[in-house]
C-alpha cells in the first residue's frame, strides 16, 4: 500500500485498506470464535460492545468506498473527491473519538464483565 501510494494509485491504496478491514473481521474474529469454542462448549460477548464495533466498523467501510463510486456516477474532478476523502477521514477519526468517549466515560458501565449482561454466542 505504501508504494502504491507512493505512486499515486490511490485506488489500489483504498482496496488494500478494505481488504485489510475485511480480513482483519473475517480472519481474527473466526480464529477467535473457532479457537475459543475448542475449549469453551458456549462462548459468550459483550453485545453492546459488539454492535458499537461493529457499527464503527461498517461506518469505516463505507467511508472508504463511496468515494469512488461517486465520483463515478457524477462525473466529479479528482481534486473534488480528495475533498471527500479528507472529510470522510476527518468524520471517522471524530466518530472513533466519541465511540472511545462513550466506552471509557459515559458508559463504561455496559462495558463491565458481568454475566447477567453478556449475550451467549
Amino acid at each position: 500500500a505504501i508504494q502504491a501510494l507512493l505512486a499515486n494509485e490511490i485506488r489500489v491504496v483504498q482496496a488494500s485498506m478494505i481488504g485489510s478491514i475485511f480480513s482483519n473481521l473475517l480472519l481474527v474474529l473466526g480464529g477467535c470464535f473457532f479457537f475459543g469454542g475448542l475449549k469453551h462448549k458456549e462462548q459468550s460477548f459483550n453485545s453492546t460492545a459488539a454492535t458499537a464495533n461493529i457499527s464503527l466498523l461498517a461506518l469505516g467501510c463505507m467511508a472508504l468506498v463511496l468515494p469512488t463510486p461517486f465520483a463515478e456516477y457524477y462525473d466529479v474532478e479528482e481534486e473534488r473527491v480528495l475533498h471527500i476523502s479528507r472529510f470522510a477521514a476527518l468524520f471517522l477519526m471524530l466518530m472513533y473519538a466519541q465511540l472511545l468517549i462513550f466506552q471509557i466515560k459515559t458508559h463504561a458501565f455496559l462495558f463491565a464483565d458481568e454475566d447477567e449482561e453478556m449475550a451467549s454466542l
